[in-house]
């Protein structure tokens, strides 16, 4: 699927830009790096209160605790595969605890807006769909979350006919946060409507930067190939993944390249002299 050089650029890239957390990914995946180096890196992100801050949202480097930091957070430990321990614990007992007056997580506006960030930021709502649904994925959505989620999901109905890409905390939901199936009737819907997204958001590549986000299990296997296809071809000659409408956010790069190594990876498409010594 990708060459042996330009593996190996993405490599030299990834470490010559990215951040401490992006470089320990890398390495954990394909170094034989410890699990324990990208943990204790992301709990410098933890606040006191369990939730994540200080720009663990790249795009949000106020240092309180936010949903869209959780939700990152909450993201690497599914793709860790790690569902127990301080950081995880913690982390939980703010999703649980922390809640607007409508049961979403809070977004601290006047924080963000007085530290750098993106102005699509000044507002968030829905948070709390894809916490249940990453917590679900894990194994530990408390029922709680999954009734405050429900709520929150009424906001949506009727189910749309169309998806954004930026809609994937209803998919999080409905596949992996609702375990009492109070909106399985919806599945169908979310199933024609992620295919119509992948269409309409090609340029997004959305299985593959930000993964945990789209995908899922049943996604049959031909689905995958072509659209690893389209998202290998985002590689640059200096070994980092390009999004052109994305062109001034490049600080994302390095994260994206290992989004694309990683999910490529995991589904089989890097060949055993690709991956390194894993």
């Amino acid at each position: 699927m990708i060459t042996t050089r330009q593996f190996d650029a993405a490599r030299q890239f990834i470490y010559r830009h990215g951040d401490l957390l992006t470089r320990r990914r890398f390495a954990y995946h394909f170094e034989r790096g410890p699990i324990e180096a990208v943990l204790d890196v992301l709990a410098c992100y933890q606040n006191s209160d369990g939730g994540f801050g200080h720009g663990l949202e790249l795009d949000i480097l106020c240092p309180d605790s936010s949903g869209i930091c959780a939700e990152v957070a909450f993201g690497y430990l599914v793709e860790l595969g790690v569902g127990q321990g301080p950081l995880f614990e913690r982390g939980l007992q703010w999703v649980v605890s922390a809640q607007t007056a409508d049961g979403d997580l809070p977004h601290p506006v006047d924080a963000v807006t007085r530290y750098p960030h993106g102005p699509w930021w000044k507002q968030d709502h829905g948070r709390i769909l894809s916490l249940a649904g990453l917590l679900g994925k894990l194994g530990h959505c408390p029922p709680e979350v999954s009734r405050r989620a429900a709520a929150i999901l009424e906001r949506y109905l009727p189910f749309p006919q169309e998806l954004e890409v930026y809609d994937y905390p209803v998919a999080l939901y409905l596949r992996y946060g609702d375990p009492e199936g109070i909106h399985r009737q919806h599945l169908g819907a979310l199933e024609a409507a992620f295919l119509s997204m992948l269409g309409t958001y090609a340029w997004h590549h959305p299985l593959f930067f930000r993964p945990g986000r789209w995908e899922h299990d049943g996604i049959p296997a031909s689905l995958w190939e072509a659209e690893a296809e389209k998202a290998v071809a985002a590689l640059q000659d200096d070994g980092g993944v390009w999004i052109e409408r994305y062109a001034r956010l490049s600080w994302w790069r390095p994260v994206w390249t290992v989004d694309l190594l990683v999910t490529l990876n995991y589904r089989g498409f890097l060949a055993e002299n690709e991956q390194g010594p894993i």
